[in-house]
């Protein structure tokens, strides 16, 4: 599983490799490359940068940045419904 889905696709959208952003950072690739892989994390600093080169606004830091670079799972609308009615009794 890839972490931080949602970063690498904001960075490849916008043509912008873990060699380049390395370089922006004033990192080595390895320590961006760990980053990815989830070995480190990334300081706030760096957050911030990278949301504002790829265009996202402060409040979706937590979608680009999850804890753990882990996306939490999307449930389908249907099934959102599906326990809403379980739990909501309709009266009849």
């Amino acid at each position: 599983m890839k972490r931080y889905k949602r970063l690498r696709e904001g960075l490849k959208a916008r043509g912008i490799d873990q060699i380049f952003l390395a370089q922006k950072l004033g990192r080595s690739i390895s320590y961006v490359s760990s980053r990815f892989r989830g070995v480190d994390g990334w300081t706030s600093r760096e957050m911030y940068q990278i949301m504002e080169w790829i265009g996202e606004p402060e409040e979706h830091l937590h979608v680009i940045f999850p804890p753990e670079g882990i996306d939490k799972p999307e449930v389908p609308k249907t099934a959102a419904k599906e326990v809403l009615y379980r739990l909501i009794p309709v009266e009849q």
